[in-house]
C-alpha cells in the first residue's frame, strides 16, 4: 500500500464517528441512578435542583446505553435487551427492522419511553416521551417529567391538575399501522400511589413517523386494580375504567361503576365510541335515586309505588359533604338474572338490603330488608 492510500485510510479512521462504548455509559447511569436514590422517597422526587437533573441524566443516560449496546449487537432481541440492561426494569418493543420503542423504569419508579433507531446508519435516540412538541401538544404528558415527578408538584397544581403530575411507569403495546404503513402504538400507563385499591392511568395513542412519534390522543381515567384488563380485538381497544355512581356511595376503597371505553383503531385514525355500562341495570337504580333526591319525575324508569318508597328512603339517607343525600353501602350491589328480570340489590348501611325488580329498563317493584332478616342480596350462580 502506498503512502497516500495509508494516509488517506488512517484520515478516514480517524474521521468516522466513535461509537460509545457501553461500559463508560453504564458506570454514568448507575452513579445518576445513585443520586435520584439520594433525592427520592417512595415514587417522588424530594424538591431540591439537583433531584430533577439527575433523574433526567438517568434516563438520558439508559437511551444512550440503548442505542450503544444495539450497535453492539444489531441482531439482539428484545429479550436479550432486557437482560443486559443496567437496571432500569427494560423492556422493548419493535417498530421496525432497526426501530426499538424502549419503556423503562429508574430506581424502581420513576418511568419513561424512548425510541433508538437505526434505520440510517448507527442506532442513536431519536425520540423521549419526554420532548416539548408531544407536551405542547397535550400537556398531560408534562406528567412523564423530571419536574412533574417532585412530590410538591402534586401539592401546587391541585386537584383539578394533579394528572399533569408524576411519577407515571407504563409498558406500550402495538396496534395495527396506518393506511400510510406508519407503525403505531398505545401506552397505558399508571400514576404512582403508595397504596390503595384505586388508580388513575393515562391513555395515550401514536404513531411512529420516522423520526418522531406523534401523539394522537391523550387522555386520563380511574380503575380499580383487580379490573379486567385492556383488551384489543376485532380493530376495537376496549379499556375497563371506573367512576363513582352519582347516589350509591362506592363500598370500601373502590370505584363501584365499572364501564368499557371503547376506540375504533381504523386505518385512517382513532375514534372514540364512548363509554358503555359494565351493569346497565345499577345505572337505572342510580339515575332513579337521584331522581328522587331532586324531586324530579320518573314515571318513565319506574312504577309511581316504586317512585313513592324511593322517595321515603332517599329522605331518610345521610347526607355528604355538600349536602346531598348519599346511600352508604355495607357491601358490593349485586345483580341477579331471573325469568327474564334483573334483581339489583343494594346492601345499604341505614335502610338494610334494598332490592329492585326491572323489566328491561323499568323498574317495576322494589323492597327493603332490614339486615336482621336473609342471608345477603341474591346472587346469579356461577
Amino acid at each position: 500500500m502506498s503512502v497516500r492510500a495509508v494516509s488517506a485510510f488512517l484520515a478516514l479512521t480517524w474521521c468516522a464517528p466513535a461509537l460509545a462504548d457501553t461500559a463508560d455509559i453504564e458506570t454514568g447511569y448507575r452513579q445518576a441512578v445513585e443520586r435520584v436514590q439520594k433525592h427520592s422517597s417512595d415514587y417522588w422526587l424530594d424538591d431540591e435542583p439537583q433531584s430533577a437533573h439527575a433523574l433526567g441524566s438517568a434516563w438520558t443516560l439508559l437511551a444512550e446505553w440503548t442505542a450503544a449496546y444495539l450497535n453492539e449487537h444489531p441482531d439482539a432481541t428484545p429479550k436479550r435487551l432486557k437482560r443486559a440492561a443496567p437496571g432500569g426494569d427494560l423492556d422493548a418493543l419493535p417498530l421496525g427492522p432497526r426501530t426499538m420503542l424502549v419503556s423503562a423504569t429508574v430506581g424502581n419508579a420513576f418511568g419513561t419511553l424512548f425510541i433508538v433507531d437505526g434505520s440510517d446508519g448507527a442506532f442513536r435516540p431519536v425520540w423521549s416521551i419526554r420532548d416539548r412538541a408531544g407536551r405542547e401538544a397535550f400537556p398531560l404528558l408534562g406528567a412523564w417529567t423530571a419536574r412533574a415527578a417532585k412530590e410538591t408538584c402534586r401539592k401546587a397544581a391541585g386537584d383539578p391538575n394533579w394528572l399533569r403530575c408524576g411519577s407515571l411507569g407504563g409498558v406500550p403495546k402495538r396496534l395495527p399501522d396506518d393506511a400510510q404503513g406508519h407503525p403505531r402504538f398505545y401506552i397505558e400507563a399508571g400514576y404512582a400511589e403508595v397504596a390503595g385499591n384505586t388508580e388513575a392511568e393515562q391513555l395515550s395513542f401514536w404513531t411512529w413517523k420516522g423520526g418522531k412519534a406523534e401523539p394522537q390522543f391523550v387522555t386520563t381515567f380511574g380503575t380499580n386494580i383487580d379490573d379486567e384488563p385492556t383488551r384489543f380485538d376485532g380493530g376495537l381497544l376496549k379499556v375497563r375504567v371506573a367512576e363513582d355512581y352519582r347516589m350509591i356511595a362506592p363500598w370500601w376503597d373502590h370505584l363501584d361503576r365499572e364501564l368499557d371505553w371503547t376506540f375504533r383503531v381504523g386505518p385512517e385514525g382513532f375514534e372514540d365510541l364512548g363509554k358503555t355500562p359494565v351493569a346497565p341495570e345499577v345505572d337505572v337504580v342510580d339515575e332513579i335515586l337521584v331522581r328522587a333526591a331532586h324531586r324530579l319525575p320518573a314515571d318513565d324508569l319506574a312504577a309511581r309505588d316504586v317512585q313513592t318508597t324511593v322517595a321515603e328512603i332517599v329522605a331518610a339517607a345521610s347526607k355528604d359533604d355538600d349536602g346531598e343525600p348519599s346511600l352508604r353501602m355495607a357491601g358490593d350491589t349485586t345483580v341477579l338474572h331471573q325469568n327474564e328480570q334483573s334483581l339489583i340489590c343494594l346492601p345499604t348501611d341505614e335502610a338494610g338490603k334494598i332490592i329492585f325488580t326491572l323489566t328491561g329498563s323499568f323498574i317495576s317493584a322494589v323492597s327493603v330488608v332490614p339486615d336482621e332478616q336473609g342471608k345477603g342480596c341474591p346472587q346469579d350462580k356461577p
